[in-house]
């Protein structure tokens, strides 16, 4: 259901169970990134990545368990982009009497990395400013999760998830010149400091009536908590609290037929700040003419409050960008969101499915330059809401098998995006590619799984930052062999960007090229 902590009321959860049988995996994987272009090449040696992961899951009684260690390292494919992760994950499965359960889910984890910077310039995409090559980040996470649900009848479910997440970012600039002897160095010993907490509960009951009708209704509450400093770069400390209640209704008028009505109301409230609210609808009805074919309509309205460093944002130190803090910064708003669409297996081996769709936005928040109207001749922002956007479009999805032997799958996107806005520049919004495609080709034989994907995305049309470097059309492919020896062990050999393309997903911020990774994996 929509609702303000994420336009569409996307919710992030590990799914990630325990086997009910003992079982142990260990994971090892290393590779080498290829030598760059001799006139982009920055180093001597050839850059090297790995990943570990050594899991453990088992049950005893009506407790199961998982535990899971891992660690990824690279030494970059550019100048500031290497990194070191560490990562803890756990999870324990409680089945308590007459149909209840409670699962525990706590993990953390440590980094490591270079400060990411935009490139030298186009000549040089791997380099990055002098002053920048000493900058670093490290960072600490924790996250705990409760979730309790209970069956009691054929006809009724009811759930609570507690939640807590726990992010600290350090990042350090210019440690070792006291003297400047680097021209446009930040000052010696500069460090900024970042501490978020969200936590929350969702709890939601289910209810199903009978084979007509189906309901849901719950409340999803949330606090987001930040301490920062210095409060002239970050947002200083800030407060979001969250609070919504939602419902929805299924009902079956006809084996055929199946409709839904939803409702959801937000209050977001920023504490000594601004509090926004709204009342957001869905409908929709699922068709289906025959066996092999259904027809779908969606209508629905949606919301988004700002998020802090949306509203308290004041520097961005990997490009040197200025922002004016912009606490009175209303909702995104869907004003409406339209979607037609049919799915049609026509044959046994393959299905396609086809949706248009219609966004209007109210207010959507985006970044403004302001420099002239600030008198100033270097970039300068404000986050603020357009009066008005448009995003409409096509999306076509095709999947087809062939015996045991080939899956694939072709996914196609058109998306018409515009700046409706009164005294706008031009119709285009920043970011928003018009062509994008997705291929995927699985292919099995025996012990050898062979998999081919590709993406493409056109051109991107207009950006926030560097409109001279906007990224070009890029098509990038990867494949991994698996070869499984027996039961309980695999190698895997995966190469990544097959075709070497140079790309920048954001403006001035070059993608890996071609890079080779070698794996072995234990199960016992």
């Amino acid at each position: 259901l929509y609702g303000s902590t994420a336009m569409g009321g996307v919710v992030n959860v590990i799914t990630r169970r325990p086997s009910y049988k003992s079982l142990t995996s260990i994971s090892l994987k290393g590779g080498f990134l290829e030598d760059a272009p001799k006139a982009f090449k920055y180093y001597d040696s050839r850059r090297y990545q790995s990943e570990a992961e050594l899991s453990y899951s088992g049950s005893a009684g009506e407790v199961s368990y998982l535990f899971n260690v891992s660690r990824k390292h690279s030494d970059g494919h550019a100048q500031n982009t290497a990194y070191e992760f560490y990562d803890v994950f756990s999870k324990i499965m409680l089945g308590l009497k007459y149909n209840r359960n409670v699962e525990i889910t706590v993990g953390g984890g440590y980094a490591e990395n270079d400060y990411p910077h935009s490139w030298l310039n186009g000549a040089e995409p791997l380099r990055v400013k002098d002053e920048y090559t000493d900058d670093r980040q490290v960072k600490r996470q924790f996250n705990a999760d409760v979730h309790y649900w209970a069956v009691p009848n054929s006809n009724v479910k009811y759930s609570s998830r507690f939640y807590y997440y726990l992010n600290a970012a350090r990042s350090y600039f210019n440690e070792d010149d006291p003297n400047y002897e680097i021209p446009f160095n930040e000052p010696f010993g500069t460090k900024t400091v970042i501490d978020g907490q969200k936590f929350g509960n969702i709890s939601q009951l289910d209810w199903f009536v009978n084979e007509k009708h189906y309901l849901i209704a719950g409340i999803d509450t949330q606090v987001d908590h930040v301490e920062s400093s210095p409060d002239t770069v970050l947002y200083g400390n800030r407060q979001i609290n969250n609070i919504a209640g939602f419902m929805q209704y299924e009902y079956t008028p006809h084996p055929k037929l199946i409709s839904t009505l939803g409702i959801r109301y937000d209050h977001n409230h920023l504490v000594r700040g601004k509090t926004l609210s709204q009342l957001s609808p869905k409908i929709s009805f699922v068709y289906r003419p025959t066996e092999d074919m259904s027809i779908r309509l969606l209508m629905a309205q949606a919301f988004r409050a700002p998020t802090i460093a949306e509203r308290f944002f004041q520097r961005e130190i990997g490009g040197g960008t200025l922002f004016e803090p912009n606490p009175d910064l209303d909702a995104e708003k869907m004003q409406y969101s339209l979607e037609i669409g049919t799915r049609w297996q026509f044959s046994r081996a393959a299905d396609l499915d086809v949706a248009l769709f219609r966004y209007q936005y109210d207010d959507m928040i985006y970044w403004v330059d302001i420099k002239e109207e600030k008198g100033v001749t270097y970039p300068f922002f404000q986050v603020r809401n357009l009066f008005k956007a448009l995003m409409q479009g096509v999306e076509i999805t095709l999947n087809a098998h062939w015996n045991r032997h080939w899956r694939g799958s072709f996914n196609y996107t058109y998306l018409d995006a515009k700046d409706q806005s009164p005294n706008r520049v031009d119709d285009i919004l920043a970011y928003r590619a018009k062509h994008s495609m997705h291929l995927n080709s699985d292919f099995r034989y025996q012990s050898l799984t062979l998999n081919v994907n590709g993406r493409y995305r056109s051109a991107i049309d207009e950006v926030f930052l560097y409109p001279s470097s906007k990224p070009d059309a890029f098509w990038v492919m990867n494949s991994k062999l698996l070869y499984k020896l027996n039961p309980t062990v695999q190698f895997s050999v995966s190469l990544n960007n097959i075709l070497d393309t140079e790309y920048e997903e954001l403006a001035r911020y070059r993608m890996p090229g071609r890079n080779w990774i070698f794996g072995a994996e234990f199960t016992f």
